[in-house]
Formats: C-alpha cells, structure tokens, sequence
C-alpha cells in the first residue's frame, strides 16, 4: 500500500481517490512522487542462508541493479557504496529533490531474532542502517516494521532517528490499528451478522482511553462464514 502511494512512475489515483486520505490537503503532494525502494528484509537473510554479510551484498547489489535504468546518466558502479551511489544521484540529477528517496523495509529486524547471540553480525547491520539512513539528504522517509522496537536493542544504540509506534503504544494511529466498535457495528449491519454475537467472540483489546478495537481478521473470516 505504501509502494503504490508513493512511488513515481504509476499513477494510483484509482487506488485512493475513494478513500479518507484523499480528503487531506497534503494527499496530492505525496502522491506518486517519490523514488521508493521497498526491501523485504527477512527474504534477503534466506536467500543469503542466514549470512549477513553476504545479505548486505545482495541488497546493494540488487538496489543498484534498479537504480541504473532509472538513472542512466550516473555512474553506478558494484564497488561503491550505496549511499554515496544514492547521494551521487541526488547530486547529479538536476530534476531531482534533496529528499527524493522513500525506503519502507519489512521484518527489519529479523537479523536481531535469527541471530540473537551474534553480537558482531547484530552490529554489522545496525551500523549499515544507520550509514544508509541516518541523515541522509536524500531520504524523504524511511518506514520499517517489525515486531522488535526499533531505536535501540541491546546497549548498541544508533537507529535513534525513528518515532515508534506499536500495539501498546500506537499514539496517534490508535484508531487504525484495527476495526473499531463503529466499524463492526456498521460491517455487521451491511452483511446482517449478530453484532452481539461478533462482539462475544472477537471484542480485541481495549486502550486506555477506552477505544475499543476488534481483530480485522477474525471480523473478515466470521463474516465470510456468516
């Protein structure tokens, strides 16, 4: 969903004109207008067997492989590192913004779980991501998910550059986190499904200003099988 808002190159006006979003004023200036680089993280450590070193590799490697039609007039060569390739860009390309660069990395933190006991490897790749992200004038945002917190794991602290926000501490996108109360009501009503009965059987958890919310997947499936 991300990918398909902000990256250049389509245009997925179909996809969210319908939705709330398009009601803000700043939903046409993101739309569709950045450069977004999308890693799924946890397949880069399977396909390297669980060898970070190599993992990184392949990640350069593969991005720069994407990088050199988009950008046919920078010279992007294997040895030079992705960042300084990424900076290069924002320095050469004339049509180009000094933020201009969306990454969204899914399971980011899957090294720290598979690799839980090697502190080298665990911080290899904290310090590669603090390298390619971390004040960069060429990143406009960085996403990543993942179950773990992101600024700081064990006593080796550089990813401190992120706002966090989870299950028990979504702030601002409580509300979004799941169905809400209203929500049900009015999917139990389109599909005439017992709300009492939903309620009694998947009711999710509540917050602490009482917002309560509902398990979309349990909500979905119940409704299918009515």
């Amino acid at each position: 969903m991300l990918c398909a808002y902000y990256s250049k190159g389509i245009d997925s006006s179909l996809l969210f004109d319908k939705l709330n979003i398009s009601h803000y004023d700043s939903y046409k200036k993101h739309l569709n207008q950045y450069h977004t680089i999308f890693i799924n993280m946890q397949q880069f450590l399977s396909n390297a067997d669980l060898n970070v070193e190599k993992m990184l590799q392949d990640i350069e490697s593969e991005i720069k492989n994407e990088l050199r039609p988009a950008f046919p007039d920078t010279k992007i060569s294997d040895e030079r590192k992705l960042n300084l390739v990424l900076s290069d860009i924002c320095n050469k390309e004339s049509q180009l913004s000094k933020k201009d660069f969306v990454f969204i990395i899914d399971d980011w933190d899957c090294i720290l779980r598979e690799k839980q006991s090697d502190a080298d490897d665990i911080k290899m790749y904290l310090d590669y991501l603090s390298v390619l992200l971390k004040d960069q004038p060429y990143v406009a945002m960085a996403y990543m998910t993942g179950i773990l917190p992101i600024k700081k794991y064990g006593s080796h602290v550089v990813l401190n550059m992120f706002d966090e926000y989870s299950m028990v501490g979504p702030g601002a996108f409580a509300s979004h986190v799941g169905f809400t109360e209203n929500e049900v009501l009015s999917l139990c009503d389109e599909y005439r499904v017992d709300f009492a009965t939903m309620k009694k059987w998947y009711d999710g958890y509540i917050f602490e200003d009482s917002l309560h919310h509902f398990n979309p997947n349990s909500e979905v499936k119940a409704i299918q099988r009515n």
